[in-house]
């Protein structure tokens, strides 16, 4: 791996005890995953064109990005927050010669079917966990082929649930129970969690030539205190959505409490897991 991953990776997690720092849940999440997403990213062999990173969340993808090629990246994302945090992470990974010295950083608030630019103006289009969060991913597919270049290069990652598992299994325990809701909240707001079966689809239709599909799997076998690391996100996201949960019935206030309060109980023996995420590599025809 690339030696100016180590400057990203200690500033972002400089980042994870800063007071004031919203959905910490998503920058863990984004730190404990990064060995899936690099090995994507050196895939791809860029040089001295112009990337958008849309749904660029904390800035992982665009730092990596930057940090291997030389590039200009546009990091896109809808939620001002987000990126006003992003752009404090990017100086200083930057000041601490975290970055190829002939690559850029520019953030965007934009939504990701509605890109501020003019039709066939960008190389390449890359995307990580956003499609899954979409109501009508089709519509952002179809933006991204209208804002790239004639045989531009799209690059789309995303989850499937399907393709998970762990041992000793979940079952019916709290863990399991509270990312069954939190998958049901997302699919209630439009979202899919196995969207990584239908991405080549979607893209195809999109009018994308598929060059590759590529599944990329993450094990791991972890002690019960490493383990707690997986179980805190969920349990920040639990709050974060808390209200919603609740709102629609998914749970009860009791009873999402009880299961809070359960998933100490339940991390007792060490665990095997594996995650994939699918990786669409395509283009727009020339």
């Amino acid at each position: 791996m690339h030696s100016t991953y180590a400057v990203i990776d200690r500033i972002l997690a400089d980042y994870l005890s800063k007071d004031g720092l919203p959905y910490k849940w998503l920058l863990a999440q984004t730190l404990a995953t990064s060995i899936v997403r690099r090995t994507a990213l050196e895939h791809l062999k860029l040089a001295h064109v112009s990337v958008a990173d849309v749904g660029a969340g904390y800035g992982a993808t665009c730092f990596e990005l930057a940090a291997l090629y030389p590039v200009q990246v546009d990091a896109v994302d809808r939620d001002a927050t987000l990126l006003r945090w992003s752009q404090a992470m990017a100086l200083d990974i930057k000041n601490n010669h975290g970055f190829h010295p002939l690559s850029t950083i520019t953030f965007v608030k934009a939504d990701a079917c509605d890109l501020p630019w003019d039709s066939s103006s960008r190389d390449v289009v890359i995307s990580r966990f956003l499609l899954q969060h979409l109501a009508n991913p089709s519509s952002a597919l179809n933006e991204w082929f209208r804002v790239l270049k004639p045989g531009g290069l799209l690059c789309v990652m995303d989850t499937d649930d399907g393709l998970s598992i762990s041992y000793p299994p979940y079952n019916d325990s709290a863990v399991a129970r509270l990312r069954d809701a939190i998958r049901t909240l997302q699919r209630l707001n439009g979202g899919d969690r196995f969207i990584g079966r239908r991405l080549a689809h979607l893209a195809h239709q999109a009018g994308f030539t598929i060059e590759q599909t590529i599944v990329l799997p993450q094990a791991t076998f972890s002690s019960p205190s490493t383990h707690t690391l997986e179980v805190n996100i969920l349990l920040e996201q639990v709050q974060q959505y808390r209200e919603d949960l609740v709102y629609h019935g998914l749970l009860g206030e009791a009873e999402l409490q009880a299961l809070c309060s359960s998933t100490s109980e339940e991390i007792l023996d060490w665990q095997f897991s594996t995650s994939n995420e699918i990786i669409i590599i395509a283009r727009k025809p020339a």
